[in-house]
């Protein structure tokens, strides 16, 4: 058994992602954990990849994005933790870039990228 069983960045292109997270669960330990993390839906970049899913031969044209409320629900038990970040949308100026433009674009709606962490118990 393994310590912890990660995903990043995957999940929005996994078929059956409630078996993929069953079988992450499996091979990790008592005490163990699960990360998973995805592009968030309800985001600038989720929007960014949802019009770009319309352009034929798309990679994203098979991706399922998700919502954090919607990857956490596919554990077996609520999450320890669910978090956002990349708050900087697509397309933002050089200057925008770092910690100061995290800040002044987090109260402007969700983090282009969600991660959740179970642990097993």
């Amino acid at each position: 058994a393994f310590d912890a069983a990660v995903s990043m960045a995957a999940f929005e292109f996994i078929a059956r992602p409630e078996e993929a997270l069953s079988e992450m669960f499996r091979v990790v330990r008592v005490g163990g954990v699960v990360l998973v993390g995805t592009i968030n839906r309800e985001s600038p970049w989720g929007q960014m990849y949802a019009e770009a899913a319309k352009s034929e031969g798309s990679v994203f044209s098979h991706a399922r994005l998700m919502t954090a409320e919607e990857l956490a629900g596919l554990g077996p038990r609520k999450p320890a933790e669910v978090r956002e970040c990349l708050f900087v949308p697509p397309g933002a100026g050089e200057d925008e870039l770092g910690e100061e433009g995290e800040r002044q674009h987090y109260r402007e709606g969700g983090g282009g990228f969600i991660w959740v962490l179970w642990k097993k118990r």
